[in-house]
């Protein structure tokens, strides 16, 4: 961990079981996985664990879920489309999705994260998912989909980044210094840019998907054992690290996020936002084609967001920004 510059009694890290299937599995088998990666872990500074997955499931499960995880619990949504089904019904499915959000609320007065990936289909309902979220009062994320995914959540990227960037903006516009809850990416670019103006509440930090070095950033394990620098990758089935079931490790993907760590540092430097975004996301530029080494084919849509944000800061201030993101 040395040769990458990670030293683990210094770091914290953030682990996330990910699967909308994993509140199937029974709740001891569940707190078995937690203490394994709890002990294999335990050489790091701290350990903070997650899980993200579907909310059907019993209101008794959910509660046995949510306390194991210490309410690090979180979801993803599609409010507006019939594609997400329980026993075939996309009404069951938002009820009993509803039905659990609310007793969430109401038991442990608390609201779970959601995310929300932005496709050609869903492209419409960005707005009326971000209204809900608000109006719910309950953190959003969007995540933008790959060009390459093989389903519904597939983003034309030649002909839809230009009404993305428009639609980002104008609802940046919406939340920034008037609503009350955490929307993501906006979120995160604002952080950014406030930590190198003397904002020190969050300190020093960089994540996916704006790093050029994913190699330090984490990775993601399959269940058959495989791992990768992130869940993208994973899909992609791009620089596999290994395989720690078989104690496979292959040190050429690191050798790859270093070079491209290196070479982002250099084609990127000119740029005036380089320090909030870091180049962006490997995993998009594999998706789209341009390889290991370029940034992330976002950067128009990331330079203009990151361009208001600046505007915004200097309209209203920065010691008014910093309290009202604080008071998110």
């Amino acid at each position: 961990m040395k040769n990458i510059g990670l030293l683990p009694n210094s770091t914290e890290v953030t682990v996330c079981f990910l699967g909308g299937e994993l509140t199937t599995l029974n709740i001891n088998y569940l707190r078995k996985a937690k203490l394994l990666v709890e002990g294999a872990l335990s050489d790091f500074q701290g350990v903070l664990i997650g899980m993200q997955t579907n909310l059907i499931m019993s209101t008794h499960k959910l509660d046995e879920v949510y306390d194991l995880f210490d309410g690090n619990l979180g979801t993803s949504v599609d409010n507006f489309t019939d594609a997400r089904r329980f026993k075939g019904s996309g009404k069951l499915y938002k009820d009993t999705f509803d039905k659990n959000i609310s007793h969430l609320r109401s038991h442990k007065n608390k609201s779970l994260g959601a995310c929300y990936v932005v496709s050609d289909e869903g492209l419409p309902n960005v707005q009326k998912e971000v209204d809900l979220a608000k109006k719910n009062k309950y953190p959003l994320k969007l995540i933008m989909a790959r060009q390459s995914y093989k389903g519904d959540s597939y983003f034309d990227f030649l002909n839809g980044l230009e009404k993305a960037t428009d639609l980002y903006l104008n609802i940046l516009e919406q939340w920034f210094m008037k609503s009350d809850v955490p929307l993501d990416p906006f979120l995160y670019m604002l952080n950014r840019k406030l930590s190198q103006l003397g904002d020190t509440t969050l300190g020093c930090f960089e994540s996916c998907n704006f790093t050029n070095s994913c190699h330090k950033q984490g990775v993601s394990i399959e269940p058959n054992g495989d791992f990768y620098f992130c869940q993208e990758m994973a899909d992609l089935k791009r620089l596999r690290l290994g395989n720690l079931i078989e104690s496979e490790f292959d040190t050429k993907p690191i050798e790859i996020s270093q070079f491209r760590e290196s070479n982002i540092s250099i084609t990127c430097s000119s740029c005036e936002h380089f320090v909030s975004c870091k180049g962006g996301c490997m995993a998009y530029s594999v998706d789209l084609g341009l390889g290991y080494q370029n940034k992330d084919p976002y950067c128009s849509m990331h330079y203009a967001i990151f361009s208001k944000l600046d505007q915004l800061i200097d309209q209203y201030g920065i010691s008014e920004v910093i309290k009202w993101k604080n008071s998110l």
